[in-house]
Formats: C-alpha cells, sequence, structure tokens
C-alpha cells in the first residue's frame, strides 16, 4: 500500500530504548508555525500538516506540499518560508504492544536535495540506523477507541517519527524516501463497520519502498 502515510499509518490502518524527539507529542500535540512535512507519504503530491494553536483547542490543517495533482480534500499551499520544518510520520492502530515495535520494524531513510546545486551533496540524508532514535513513545489518545475483532472496543494507540529539520529558503525542494518494513503489519482495528470482521486484518506486508517527493516553500 503505497499511500499509507497520513496514517503513516494511514497509513497503516487506514487504507504507526527509545530516544523522545522534541515533538513527542506528535500527532496529538502540535506547534504552531510548524510544518509538518510527510516525505514518506508513497506518491506525490505529498502532504504537510500546520495547527493553529495549543490542545485541547487547536484545529489541524492538511495540505498538499506541490501543486500538481493536488486533490480537493488537500488542497495546494506552499510551506511559509518562516515555519520551522518537522519530518514526521506516525503509525496508529490496534494491540499497542504492535506500535511499540514499529522502530525495529519500520525502517527510515531519505536524502533532501539542493535545488541550487542538485549535482552537489545533499542538503540532508539520514539513514534506517541513524533514524531509529527520532521515534517517539506510544501514546494512547483520550477517547480513540476502535472496535476490534476480538473485543467490541479498544483504546487505538499512535507511534511518531518527527525529525526537526529547521527552516528552508524559498524554492521546491525534492528527494527520496525510503522505508521498509521488516515483518508484516497485522491490524486488529474493524474499520468497516458494515462488514464483519472475524479475525485480525493484514495491512501491510514486509518490504522496502520508494517514495520520491517534492514540497515548496515560498
Amino acid at each position: 500500500m503505497k499511500r499509507f502515510l497520513l496514517v503513516f499509518v494511514l497509513v497503516a490502518a487506514f487504507m504507526g530504548l527509545l530516544a523522545a524527539p522534541a515533538f513527542a507529542a506528535y500527532p496529538e500535540t502540535g506547534v504552531p508555525h510548524t510544518a509538518y512535512v510527510h516525505l514518506w507519504w508513497g506518491s506525490e503530491p505529498i502532504i504537510w500538516e500546520e495547527c493553529d494553536g495549543t490542545a485541547p483547542t487547536a484545529t489541524w490543517y492538511s495540505w498538499s506540499a506541490s501543486k500538481p495533482g493536488a486533490p480537493a480534500w488537500f488542497p495546494y499551499k506552499p510551506i511559509p518560508a518562516g515555519y520551522d520544518i518537522v519530518f514526521a510520520a506516525w503509525m496508529l492502530g490496534i494491540p499497542r504492544g504492535q506500535m511499540a515495535a514499529m522502530p525495529g520494524n519500520l525502517l527510515l531513510e531519505g536524502t533532501l536535495g539542493n535545488p541550487k546545486d542538485p549535482a552537489g551533496d545533499p542538503l540532508w540524508s539520514i539513514t534506517n540506523l541513524a533514524a531509529k532514535p527520532y521515534w517517539g513513545e506510544v501514546i494512547g489518545p483520550d477517547g480513540w477507541a476502535m472496535p476490534t475483532a476480538n473485543k467490541e472496543l479498544t483504546q487505538m494507540w499512535v507511534i511518531a517519527w518527527t525529525y526537526d529539520f529547521g527552516h528552508l529558503t524559498r524554492g521546491t525542494y525534492s528527494g527520496v524516501a525510503t522505508y521498509s518494513f521488516q515483518h508484516p503489519v497485522i491490524d486488529q482495528t474493524w474499520w468497516d463497520p458494515d462488514m464483519l470482521m472475524k479475525t485480525p486484518a493484514h495491512i501491510l506486508a514486509m518490504g522496502t519502498y520508494t517514495s520520491p517527493y517534492s514540497f515548496v516553500v515560498k
């Protein structure tokens, strides 16, 4: 499933010793004037998110990071040049143990090119080994529960990966993001209330996937 990241779960579920980064509470909370950019979205255009305040009253907005192919539900909006840029991914699902295992199962890599020197060194790159410490803790947002195959209603669990890149000057940026599942993801969430679910669903298979991406800072 290529487009699996709004839920990086979305990732996963819909169609996700730990070192806690600066935005460990994301996606339950966010920082205003920050662009959470989903490099591992799986296809163009990728999305970025922002919030307009602090929890519990903040509203989240999702935008397409580049104009070609932007759907109506994620309209195109360039990232404001004054925003802090955080590369982000998240998984959600049931049970908790599977989310807690994501730092060892879901391996992330990425490279960001330099638009002023395409043949030169990248502006940023990270290996899957270097990326592991940027996973946060597993959180269970209040009131976020879903029916499952095994129980009538069970707490949903979320784990996020965030890397605070900082600021970028105006321009169009591109790169390649790679993600690998070392083990299949088995979700026990009953997403379709009209369909009887008797056993857990295999959502994502093990394997490595490559996702070219681009985004605009303006």
